[in-house]
């Protein structure tokens, strides 16, 4: 069974775009922080229940 192509179908649909990086599939997502530390591969992290505070 091939890999799904994750990327690829990423970048099909938004197309490529400049970054500091430079040109690239970018995607992402965006956080609020509600408790100040590190965040380690395993972590578990979850979605806010309710309203969150835009930023100013």
């Amino acid at each position: 069974m091939a890999d799904l192509q994750t990327l690829r179908m990423i970048t099909n649909y938004r197309g490529r775009q400049e970054s500091v990086l430079g040109m690239g599939a970018c995607f992402g997502v965006y956080a609020e922080v509600v408790e100040p530390g590190e965040v380690a591969v395993g972590d578990l992290l979850r979605p806010a229940t309710g309203p969150v505070a835009t930023p100013a």
